[in-house]
């Protein structure tokens, strides 16, 4: 059976005109929100109740479960082509 691990990743918003977090990013990653805190920030993203003018960039912490594949890394490009950088990414850590 291959080894699993947890692969974090941190991504955050390049500018507030693109602030919207893009959801399908978390299915063609195979990941998700790290924390309820960080579920909040992507929900706050989407909130057409705060101003642009109000919105602050937060880094939002993502998780991705690797089964044996302990390389694996974000699709940088392509969260780049939605307003979003790829600021860190943690060490693999074994789960199983």
């Amino acid at each position: 059976m291959a080894k699993e691990y947890l692969i974090q990743f941190t991504v955050q918003c390049r500018n507030s005109i693109s602030r919207a977090f893009p959801i399908d990013m978390l299915r063609y990653d195979h990941c998700c929100p790290a924390s309820e805190y960080d579920s909040g920030l992507i929900h706050e993203t989407l909130s057409e109740f705060i101003p642009i003018t109000d919105f602050t960039p937060k880094p939002i912490t993502l998780n991705y479960y690797s089964h044996g594949n302990r390389n694996w890394t974000p699709t940088n490009g392509r969260w780049q082509s939605f307003g979003y950088e790829v600021l860190n990414i943690c060490t693999p850590k074994p789960i199983s």
